[in-house]
This record gives structure tokens, sequence and C-alpha cells, in this order.
């Protein structure tokens, strides 16, 4: 196995056991999720130094925050496409004659 191979295999393991562990946007103190990374880190891979682990533990943390700055950034564009189609939409509404224009409901 090459040098950095075992860490990638070892990142790919550990993050499928870990994709819920940190919800998103949930405060949490890093010594609770770097206790449940090493819980599941010794499950896997007992024989890790702490330095391996530390460095383990880093490349995981880097790669979630990534992922969540990614989906972060996807949802922005999204909501961001979501206001212009919205502009759009109102400017056609205004734009039609009054006779052409949806009428509201009234609930009964």
């Amino acid at each position: 196995m090459e040098p950095g191979e075992w860490a990638r295999k070892a990142l790919d393991i550990i993050e499928s056991e870990t994709r819920d562990l940190v919800p998103s946007g949930a405060p949490t103190r890093k010594s609770e999720t770097e206790v449940a990374f090493r819980q599941l880190q010794r499950l896997r891979l007992a024989a890790l130094s702490k330095a391996e682990f530390l460095d383990l533990f880093g490349l995981w943390r880097d790669h979630y925050r990534a992922r969540l700055a990614a989906k972060e950034s996807e949802r922005r564009e999204r909501l961001a496409q979501l206001w212009e189609e919205r502009a759009a939409c109102l400017i056609e509404c205004v734009s039609l004659p009054p006779q052409q224009r949806a009428l509201p409901r009234r609930r009964a």
C-alpha cells in the first residue's frame, strides 16, 4: 500500500460512518467530534498512532468542511436562481393588462 493510500482508504471508510455525526449547522465542541471520530477510527484502524490519528482527523475535518461549503454554495446559487425567477414572474404579471391578470381566489 502506498504511503497516502491508507489515509484515503481510512478517510473513505470513516466518512461513510460519520456522515451524520455532525449535523449541518449544529454547534459542537471540537473535542466531542474528535472523541466520536477516534472511537470510530479505533474500530477500523486500531493501530494508528496519535500523530497518524490527528493527521487523519484533520483530513476528515477538511473534507467535511469542504463538503459543507459546497452544499452551502449550491443552496445560495439555487436561492439566487429562484429570486431571479420570482422577479421575472412579477415583471411579467405587472406587464399584463388588468383583465388578463389572475384574480386571487377567496377561501371559503
